[in-house]
């Protein structure tokens, strides 16, 4: 039996005992639904979701520990990478590039996407980049260290985003004249989807993309896998506090700006 054989065998004998547990929890809530009782269907339904996740998670720890030095060690490392604990993740790719197997490319990518993300903790400093923005003049985000900057990642076609901009705004009117600015970076590929969404939100603040889309070199830099995502910078270049949602931005703002009076 071949290496690869053996973490396919191993890997199976895991889903068999996932798939153990799932129908347990199957047959609860169809006697749940059939009794018509809502209230543990619903409890049901939130713990069937933590129990695919924990039990996904630990396949994939077993995995990686026992066979770090195999394809799919590295497959199941980039599955965890963006969503376990990054100290967690920082361990179990030092024991994969340790082995032949770290330099796979997509083993490199798993490490390309650990450093962005090391990259957007709170506490760091704010990587530098580089965009043109609405009239084609290229911005760089240095320029506006001193300032509370409110860098936020978005797009046109981000349903999400579009609903978020109106809490957006509302802070942004609330701060701006309190050495307060936000810097729109869009993942549109398309100029004219990109500037028509701008103008249809009422978005007055600096907007800027570089129109590749998902492949957003800024976004790359501060690991940016789905939108709408934002990052809270101090005016000492160093990030504050990341995806902060609806009232959470200004209360951000209002104990952030508060605190360097």
């Amino acid at each position: 039996m071949t290496e690869e054989q053996r973490i396919y065998e191993a890997y199976q004998a895991e889903k068999l005992k996932f798939y153990s547990y799932t129908s347990q929890l199957q047959n609860l809530m169809k006697q749940a639904q059939i009794e018509k009782d809502t209230a543990k269907v619903s409890s049901l339904a939130k713990g069937s979701m933590g129990l695919l996740r924990d039990s996904i998670t630990k396949i994939y720890l077993k995995i990686i520990n026992t066979y770090p030095n195999s394809s799919t060690a590295v497959a199941f490392i980039n599955s965890l990478v963006s969503t376990y604990p990054i100290k967690n993740v920082q361990e179990l790719m030092a024991k994969i590039e340790k082995t032949p197997a770290g330099a796979y490319p997509a083993a490199l990518k798993a490490r390309e996407a650990i450093n962005a993300r090391l990259r957007r903790q709170a506490g760091t400093q704010a990587v530098n980049f580089a965009q043109p923005d609405s009239s084609g003049k290229v911005f760089n985000l240095s320029s506006y260290r001193g300032k509370f900057v409110f860098i936020d990642f978005w797009a046109s076609w981000c349903k999400p985003c579009r609903a978020e901009n109106p809490n957006v705004l509302k802070a942004y009117n609330k701060f701006k004249d309190k050495n307060f600015t936000i810097v729109g970076v869009s993942l549109d590929a398309s100029r004219s989807a990109w500037l028509s969404a701008v103008k249809e939100d009422g978005l007055p603040w600096l907007q800027v993309s570089d129109l590749k889309g998902g492949d957003n070199d800024a976004g790359k830099l501060y690991g940016v896998t789905s939108i709408p995502a934002n990052f809270l910078v101090g005016p000492d270049g160093k990030i504050i506090a990341t995806d902060l949602r609806g009232e959470t931005l200004e209360l951000a703002l209002e104990h952030s700006i508060g605190n360097s009076k």
